[in-house]
């Protein structure tokens, strides 16, 4: 049945996915635009409007524009089209901004690129459980935002992230932390302490801020510990970079 939700988008491109246990996969991404955090670290602040004009369309020929909001369909084509090389259903990524602000719309989308078989990817915030819940059943892959207030800027509600990890269960999940010099091992005990019963098959990603030009907000030296802290608490823990810029990739 066709979709009749719309939605404002930012950009659809393709790239490798540069974050979590996927980083290095060739994905097509379809950035929602607007946000419901303003997270200090965020690079992509200019998605934190709802209601851009256009999204941007990079297509192999050159860059293109569609007027917002956009059909389920519109996407869907796009997506295909952003490809360089017709290598057939691969991985869609919702990232945004926050593509929850727009549940059903995703939704929609993502049960298209199934049906159609493509993989789905939802990057979200955490912050959103009971949209999560309408779209988890159509995703493959969930990457969820554990945010420590030092590092954001703002104080997270840990009861709606642990409402998020249960949507979210019957999905490949990823839980990301963002860090920088100012986190020390206790900030990683009392944070994972809090939902360390429900990841138990979730892999914890700690992830460096990292500058456009490449650079980390945090030493190799400090990272160690902090991994070593996150694995008293979790079994599957990773120490992953953000990899596209690093290679100066969208």
């Amino acid at each position: 049945m066709k979709s009749e939700e719309r939605a404002y988008i930012a950009e659809i491109f393709f790239s490798i996915q540069g974050e979590g246990v996927l980083m290095g996969e060739p994905m097509s991404f379809v950035r929602f635009a607007g946000c419901n955090l303003h997270c200090v670290y965020c690079d992509t602040a200019w998605t934190g409007d709802m209601d851009l004009p256009f999204a941007e369309i990079r297509r192999p020929g050159g860059m293109t524009r569609l007027d917002n909001p956009l059909a389920v369909e519109q996407v869907f084509d796009e997506v295909g089209r952003v490809c360089p090389a017709p290598i057939g259903p691969g991985t869609m990524v919702a990232t945004g901004g926050e593509p929850l602000l727009q549940a059903r719309f995703v939704r929609d989308l993502f049960r298209t690129a199934a049906q159609a078989g493509w993989s789905t990817y939802l990057e979200t915030n955490g912050t959103l459980s009971e949209a999560l819940a309408q779209v988890a059943p159509h995703c493959d892959t969930v990457a969820l935002d554990l945010k420590l207030d030092k590092v954001s800027g703002r104080q997270q509600d840990r009861r709606e992230l642990l409402a998020s990890l249960e949507a979210a269960k019957g999905c490949d999940v990823m839980l990301k932390i963002i860090l920088d010099a100012s986190v020390d091992p206790d900030d990683i005990r009392e944070a994972l302490a809090e939902l360390a019963r429900v990841l138990r098959d979730v892999t914890v990603i700690l992830q460096p801020v990292t500058r456009a030009d490449g650079s980390f907000a945090i030493s190799g030296a400090r990272l160690l510990p902090l991994a070593l802290a996150a694995r008293e608490l979790v079994q599957r823990v990773r120490v992953i970079p953000q990899i596209h810029k690093v290679l100066r990739l969208p």
